[in-house]
């Protein structure tokens, strides 16, 4: 199938996947590749978009957590990045360490439980025999 067909086939299947929440983040101008304001925006990943990035560590944790929070990246200054067409490893490689590090603490951020929520949860535990 020529690459015209398969990319078109992408951008149909992404206009009909279902909307997501993005989580907006001012990127301040010290941590910025061009010295100008950016935002970022993350989503909470998929199971199978987590999978993936698993893939793609190759059973290293650091790298995981790298990759993780590198397919969490959904848009720079509300345009769209893919892992798929290779803009989000673009847009990772021009991030420094720093923004990389918080780009990590943002994806824990979102894909984790609040304190409340993760007590709640583990408070209502139940046994029976079955």
């Amino acid at each position: 199938m020529p690459a015209a067909n398969v990319a078109q086939q992408l951008q149909q299947a992404a206009a009909q996947a279902p909307r997501r929440q993005v989580y907006e983040y001012p990127i301040p101008v010290e941590l910025s590749w061009d010295g100008k304001e950016h935002s970022v925006g993350l989503v909470e990943l998929t199971s199978d978009e987590e999978l993936m990035a698993a893939k793609r560590a190759q059973n290293e944790a650091m790298r995981l957590a790298k990759e993780l929070a590198k397919a969490s990246v959904y848009e720079i200054d509300g345009k769209r990045l893919s892992v798929v067409d290779g803009s989000a490893d673009e847009a990772w490689g021009r991030f420094g360490a720093p923004l990389r590090n918080l780009l990590v603490e943002a994806y824990a951020d979102i894909h984790v439980a609040s304190d409340k929520a993760k007590a709640h949860f583990l408070g209502g535990r139940k046994v029976k025999v079955a």
